[in-house]
């Protein structure tokens, strides 16, 4: 089994866009970084979003967009996903169940594609070691 989530092959094309535009260039098999990604608008939040590459393309692990503890009384649309650690959560709509997690995921992902690709964003990127047993 995969910890992958669950993406069309369109969310699949820009997710590679959006590692390319991290400057993101070497495709070794199981190479994992964390991407930061701001849309370019007044009060975006970041979004942070855990990649892997695997054989052909790169795979969606875990993505938020979280704040901190003071915001999370703001009525603003938060999700958080990481299958490694049953964690699928939408703030202000409380637990996403595994039936769905493919609908919330892709509405979000469907909106901030959109914002993205109307207003522009910001990406950063973070490499992921994965420390192997010796």
């Amino acid at each position: 089994m995969t910890n992958e989530l669950p993406l069309s092959p369109y969310s699949r094309q820009w997710l590679g866009l959006i590692a390319a535009s991290a400057g993101i260039h070497t495709h070794r098999d199981g190479e994992r970084w964390l991407l930061h990604l701001t849309p370019s608008y007044p009060g975006a939040r970041t979004i942070s979003m855990q990649i892997r590459w695997h054989s052909t393309h790169w795979q969606l692990l875990s993505i938020s967009n979280a704040g901190d503890w003071p915001s999370m009384s703001e009525l603003v649309d938060e999700i958080c996903v990481n299958p490694k650690r049953s964690c699928f959560w939408r703030c202000q709509a409380g637990p996403v169940t595994l039936t769905e997690l493919p609908r919330v995921l892709a509405n979000f992902l469907t909106d901030l594609q959109r914002s993205c690709t109307n207003r522009g964003f910001a990406v950063e990127r973070d490499p992921l070691h994965v420390n192997t047993p010796m």
